[in-house]
């Protein structure tokens, strides 16, 4: 999911493995990394923003552009493709993230950054476990890898690669879906803006404070061309997403997002913004899938 200007606040906050290695291989491929690690983050969260009940497995693809006029700094282009694929078992939902992305910058440099990802949530919100390889010009970077628990007492997370020592969490702190949930919850009573403590793996080591403002529901206006899963019997939420680093005292998010959502879960697309400089993802193609069968 975007950094910008010479790598400085945002990337300062956003303290991800895979741009700190990714500014190492080359100058500008840190602004880069930093849009896989946001597309990482909405792939792992968007899925969930329906109740759980209403989740439909399906595999979505998208084309990933710069909007038109949110050029930033010194990005001259930016293009690639995203697929998503939400699937389920009777103890959870796995989300697969594959991506492609190629910038180029008035520098003369080019990057091409590829992801992988994957995450898995317990229907229970009890287990979290993630994973994201990434490639920056054909040159991998350590991936990043984990899980993290929640027993109702205390939370904690647990990085493998890179290893570091086990990360306490807030007993706030709430897993992707289950964050998701409590959205939606909030939004069929009528609030407009909920904030809590949101653990996904890739922004941070910690959790994180999420600010995420609740749009009307309402029918969804489909464009000639849209896949046919979707319709205008459908409908759709707008949401925006606010991700603020534990540690940060100012009031500027390390990253933001504007996504709209159907009822069934598929993102319809997606902006990802961090200072300026604007991703879209809109939806290509998509197949639904069947729902596992759980028996009590």
């Amino acid at each position: 999911m975007l950094d910008i200007n010479d790598l400085k606040a945002p990337v300062r906050h956003m303290r991800r493995y895979g741009v700190t290695t990714a500014r190492q291989i080359l100058p500008e491929a840190a602004k880069t990394a930093a849009v896989a690690a946001a597309l990482c983050i909405v792939s792992a969260v968007v899925p969930g923003v329906v109740r759980s009940a209403d989740l439909v497995p399906h595999t979505a693809y998208y084309s990933l552009a710069l909007r038109d006029g949110a050029a930033g700094g010194n990005i001259k282009s930016a293009g690639g493709d995203l697929a998503i694929r939400l699937s389920a078992d009777c103890a959870g939902w796995t989300v697969d993230n594959h991506m492609t992305l190629d910038a180029a910058y008035s520098t003369g440099q080019a990057v091409r950054l590829g992801t992988e990802a994957t995450t898995w949530e317990a229907r229970d919100g009890s287990r979290y476990n993630f994973s994201m390889r990434t490639l920056v010009n054909g040159q991998e970077a350590p991936r990043i890898e984990g899980h993290a628990i929640s027993d109702g007492v205390r939370s904690r997370a647990v990085f493998s690669s890179p290893p570091r020592p086990e990360v306490p969490l807030s007993a706030a702190t709430v897993f992707p879906l289950a964050h998701t949930q409590k959205i939606l919850a909030a939004a069929a009573k009528g609030r407009r803006i909920v904030t809590m403590q949101v653990f996904d793996g890739f922004s941070s080591t910690e959790s994180s404070l999420v600010n995420v403002v609740i749009g009307m529901p309402g029918p969804v206006k489909v464009k000639p061309g849209s896949p046919a899963a979707i319709s205008t019997d459908i409908p759709a939420w707008t949401f925006g997403f606010a991700i603020f680093a534990d540690e940060s005292k100012g009031a500027e998010p390390a990253m933001e997002w504007n996504t709209q959502v159907y009822a069934n879960g598929v993102m319809g697309w997606a902006d990802i913004i961090i200072a300026g400089f604007v991703i879209r993802a809109e939806l290509k193609k998509l197949a639904l899938d069947d729902l596992p069968d759980c028996k009590p």
